[in-house]
């Protein structure tokens, strides 16, 4: 059985999946915390298109996409500390053909869209920007030489642009006028 704890005092060291001890501050253990933290608040985002006011086929499309989404955050993690690539060039290109299917149904922007756009839009628009810091950290952990960053780094970076097309999907299909600057 998992323990949750290990009844030693914490001093500052974890141990990765690799067996390999680490500071808590290193980039690597960074970047697992942030892929956490990412797939928390996609789960967040799955609740809120579990309410009543998301049921139509749009809204229900997104939260089969938000559970894929979980399932490869969850592999990412696993990705950083084994030889093999689980999450690909071609999950990239999935999500590239979904963020092109649902942009081709909105409006088209010349300026910043702000957050928001309802309950379940601004939940996007978090993952979003949660998204684009574990994207940073895998950036810096690929500049510290630790293996796989780099895609998990470049799938980081495709889903935050699906994260705001999905926002302003769900903001369209709610009839919520997007504010922009």
């Amino acid at each position: 059985m998992f323990k949750i704890f290990q009844k030693k005092h914490n001093s500052g060291n974890t141990t990765l999946a690799s067996g390999e001890k680490a500071s808590k501050t290193c980039e690597l253990v960074e970047l697992y915390g942030n892929l956490d933290e990412l797939n928390s608040f996609v789960g967040w985002c799955a609740e809120a298109l579990h309410s009543d006011n998301y049921q139509d086929a749009e809204h229900r499309f997104l939260l089969k996409q938000l559970y894929v989404i979980q399932k490869q955050l969850f592999t990412l993690g696993q990705q950083l500390t084994e030889d093999k690539i689980i999450v690909t060039e071609q999950h990239i290109k999935q999500l590239e053909k979904v963020i092109e299917d649902i942009s081709n149904k909105l409006p088209s922007i010349n300026s910043f869209v702000l957050p928001g756009g309802g309950e379940a839009a601004t939940r996007l628009h978090i993952a979003r920007a949660v998204c684009r810091r574990a994207e940073r950290s895998a950036f810096r952990a690929h500049e510290k030489k630790h293996k796989n960053a780099d895609i998990v780094g470049a799938y980081l970076n495709r889903l935050s642009d699906w994260f705001f097309v999905a926002a302003r999907f769900s903001a369209f299909v709610c009839s919520v006028e997007e504010v922009t600057v």
